[in-house]
């Protein structure tokens, strides 16, 4: 009542870990699940909820980050999680489009932010053997 709707959530959350998949520990890969899968999915939930209860529809977009559908090599436990995000932005489409909401996600590549630093875009550029 004091602030409107929800109409559109736009999920960002993301960190990266990296590491070959094998070698990780647990505690390494469910940190990232945790950040980079379910805080998006409860983020989608509880607005899908307000959506819902509105009855006007919304929309939801995921950063899902190119790691998704593009994995490189040692960042694992970054892509895995985001590749189950967009998962999650389809199924959400799937089980709630006929309510008029919408699911999309972004596959984000080569955004200077906070996580894209200098010195992430050297380690991953190396990890992929270029420059």
């Amino acid at each position: 009542a004091v602030y409107g709707g929800v109409d559109i959530l736009v999920s960002n959350a993301g960190a990266a870990w990296e590491g070959r998949i094998g070698e990780l520990d647990d505690a390494t890969l469910r940190k990232s699940f945790e950040l980079n899968f379910f805080a998006h999915q409860s983020a989608a939930q509880n607005a899908v909820r307000i959506m819902l209860e509105q009855g006007t529809g919304g929309v939801l977009l995921f950063n899902t980050s190119k790691q998704a559908i593009n994995p490189g090599p040692k960042f694992g436990a970054y892509g895995i999680p985001k590749a189950a995000t967009l998962f999650l932005s389809r199924q959400y489409a799937l089980d709630y489009g006929a309510f008029g909401i919408r699911s999309n996600a972004v596959n984000a590549d080569r955004i200077r932010s906070g996580l894209l630093t200098d010195a992430m875009i050297a380690s991953r550029s190396g990890a992929r053997g270029v420059s």
